[in-house]
């Protein structure tokens, strides 16, 4: 029992096989036909696959497996799906009273059906049903170690559609690049990880802020070394590898933000002082890009160039306490070119809460020998002292803190912060209130730390 041809038959003359594994056995053409639609969920995929054979004609990779059964009609062994959607696009009506949504929509995919109607298909003919079932198992039942269609894992997908498209998408840029620095187990992990998932993170503004990239006409870009990159990249790369991270999780650009405050600014944040001579694409190899630590560390774009007080890429763990978790999430959203009176008040109440929540935490004087409440000033110098003194934060790290709380008549300075709250005739600068961040970040993510 062999192949006997292959030859073109026309659609009128293919009958479905009333003997399907897809559902129980039945007596008639209509009824094979109906069983092939009698849920919502085979109306949609038979939906879908007319809709694919009126853009795209049939597979000619794959070929209707037929057997004759005389009188010119032959029996379909394989392709049953696809001559019911072609029999369907011929005849959409044929259940206009029992399935009255589908009718509808095949209805209207056959006026488009009908400009270049497909009459007839290219079948391989058995001369025994038996013949065929050996290759008809083969190609539904997966692998078979081999023998049968081995499908594409994520990675290989992407890579077709990169091939496709002429360029690698940014998700296969990443792994390409994390995958010089991954063990065996995390590259095991990535082949069947979910580029989707970690397209959606790469392509967010926020995170490619926080780890120091951006895309550039579709390829990955840094001015950072690969050691900083690396950081934040295998961060994501591994969650989602490991499905840590999953598209619920991730889903909105609040969710996205919500996943970025998991970094540990350590490990997971690169530093962004740790630059290349010039910006350079993760697909070139190391070789190809100069380093520096020096004066071409200018090629950082100057942090007053954010349009908020605090950087997407500060990344601060605040435990138990919800308002000053809010407001710090709020510094990081507030356009601050725009709304300096509404940042600089927010700015002073979250240095203060902050420093309040460290005093609380260590049991710092409140009050002054005489009992008189401690200002903002004093406050800060108090915690200033105790993280020095107990190895939080070294001397320089303090420098900014230090000039907050003991200089006068700066922009930097506690009163003039205070000025900006109380004083009708003094107003901000969002530059000044950008730079002034800069200078105590180091100061804030210490004390964060510590809490």
């Amino acid at each position: 029992m062999k192949l006997v041809n292959t030859k073109p038959i026309k659609i009128t003359n293919l009958l479905l096989s009333l003997e399907n594994p897809r559902f129980d056995p039945v007596e008639h053409q209509r009824e094979a036909l109906n069983a092939m639609i009698h849920t919502k969920a085979l109306q949609r995929k038979t939906k879908n696959l007319a809709r694919d054979i009126v853009d795209a004609g049939t597979n000619p990779a794959e070929l209707i497996i037929v057997t004759s059964v005389g009188n010119g009609k032959y029996k379909v062994l394989e392709g049953n799906r696809r001559i019911a959607a072609l029999k369907f696009l011929s005849n959409p009506e044929l259940f206009k009273n029992k399935y009255r949504s589908f009718t509808k929509y095949m209805k209207t995919l056959a006026t488009q059906y009908r400009k270049n109607p497909i009459k007839e298909v290219l079948c391989a003919i058995f001369d025994d049903a038996s013949a065929a079932n050996r290759w008809i198992k083969l190609r539904h039942t997966g692998e078979n170690k081999g023998r049968g269609v081995v499908s594409w894992d994520a990675q290989q997908v992407a890579k077709f559609d990169a091939m496709v498209a002429k360029k690698s998408s940014v998700g296969l840029q990443a792994i390409d690049f994390i995958k010089d620095f991954a063990d065996e187990v995390l590259v095991a992990k990535i082949k069947k990880m979910s580029i989707t998932n970690l397209e959606r993170l790469l392509t967010d503004k926020n995170i490619q802020d926080v780890l120091g990239i951006k895309i550039n006409n579709g390829i990955l870009e840094t001015n950072l070394l690969r050691e900083e990159v690396k950081k934040g990249l295998e961060k994501i790369i591994r969650d989602v590898a490991e499905k840590k991270v999953k598209v619920k999780d991730i889903y909105t650009k609040e969710d996205r933000k919500e996943y970025i405050e998991t970094f540990d600014p350590a490990s997971d944040m690169p530093d962004n002082k740790k630059v290349a001579e010039n910006a350079w694409k993760l697909t070139v190899p190391e070789a190809q890009y100069k380093v520096s630590f020096g004066k071409k560390s200018k090629a950082i774009p100057l942090s007053t160039r954010r349009s908020s007080v605090i950087p997407r890429n500060c990344i601060l763990t605040i435990k138990n306490a919800p308002r000053i978790n809010k407001i710090y999430t709020e510094l990081k959203d507030l356009n601050i070119d725009d709304l300096e009176n509404a940042g600089a008040v927010l700015f002073r109440v979250f240095i203060e809460l902050s420093v309040n929540k460290f005093v609380d935490k260590y049991k710092l004087p409140t009050h002054s020998p005489k009992g008189k409440p401690l200002f903002l000033r004093q406050k800060l110098n108090k915690v200033e002292n105790y993280m020095q003194q107990n190895g939080m934060a070294t001397k320089t790290e303090l420098k900014g803190i230090r000039i907050m709380a003991k200089g006068k008549d700066t922009i930097y300075s506690v009163d003039t912060f205070n000025d900006y709250v109380h004083n009708l005739n003094y107003s901000p600068s969002s530059k000044d209130l950008k730079t002034s961040w800069d200078n105590i970040q180091v100061f804030v993510e210490k004390m964060w730390s510590n809490i």
